[in-house]
């Protein structure tokens, strides 16, 4: 969630009282930490850069990890789903939960 020190209070004020979107945040921060810092990543990761390196094949690092290709890491699990447009709270979703 993308906060500014302008903004910092309202979006503390939204997750304090919307306990369904500090959940959903929560259970997204996780998934998209087991998706990109897992065991899994860095053997994606460092198997690319090996075949690169050593078995001298064209890899193009830059595009391991592009949203539009169909073979790159980020579509070979699964989209990590968040509440989030364009990394704000949206407003409907800021004033649910005041009565949770």
């Amino acid at each position: 969630m993308s906060a500014s020190p302008e903004t910092i209070k309202e979006r503390i004020r939204a997750l304090i009282i919307n306990p369904r979107l500090r959940k959903s945040l929560g259970t997204a921060g996780r998934a998209y930490v087991e998706k990109y810092h897992s065991e899994k990543n860095m053997l994606y990761w460092f198997g690319k850069l090996y075949d690169k390196i050593i078995k001298g094949e064209q890899v193009d690092l830059m595009y391991l990890y592009h949203p539009l290709l169909p073979d790159s890491y980020n579509n070979m699990s699964p989209k990590v789903v968040h509440p989030l447009v364009e990394n704000r709270i949206p407003d409907q979703v800021q004033m649910q939960g005041m009565i949770d």
